[in-house]
């Protein structure tokens, strides 16, 4: 169970990291436009960005709420025993 909830954290965190390196990557590449007026941007990693950082958050979310519930649990066992 341990080894379940560090994967969903490391996950989190990589996923969360790829999506802001995708953003700087936009951001540093950067845009240009040519002599016929033809925009040149990697525009591809503005969604994989946005898809990555809501993959984090989300896995992010889930880890906290797992996190939570069996904190929850074990403080309801030492009430109950």
């Amino acid at each position: 169970m341990i080894f379940k909830k560090i994967i969903c954290l490391k996950t989190s965190l990589v996923s969360f990291f790829a999506g802001f390196l995708c953003m700087a990557a936009f951001r540093i590449i950067g845009s240009e436009i040519d002599e016929q007026g033809y925009l040149y941007e990697p525009f591809a990693l503005i969604p994989i960005g946005y898809f990555f950082i809501f993959l984090g958050t989300a896995i992010g979310i889930i880890y906290l709420s797992k996190l939570m519930f069996d904190k929850m649990k074990s403080i309801k066992k030492r009430f109950h025993d």
